[in-house]
């Protein structure tokens, strides 16, 4: 769950906001949180890495059900 709730997070704000400094802090927070989390033996880099492409794709799924859907 952490590293799918940061990369849905950096995914979502840069979709929506498209700023770059959302989307550098929320990367080094992001890389922080895996390698805490990986440092700590909770996750394997696979899990992680899967974690991460799943938050995004999540987010991006979001995104464009809300945009193209919904919005219209």
């Amino acid at each position: 769950g952490h590293a799918e709730s940061c990369f849905f997070s950096i995914a979502y704000l840069w979709l929506t906001i498209h700023s770059m400094e959302y989307l550098f802090g929320g990367s080094i927070i992001g890389i922080i949180t895996l390698y805490q989390r990986w440092r700590d033996n909770r996750h394997s880099a696979k899990q992680l890495l899967w974690g991460a492409i799943v938050g995004a794709g999540f987010a991006y799924g979001s995104y464009y059900a809300i945009s193209k859907k919904i919005l219209q």
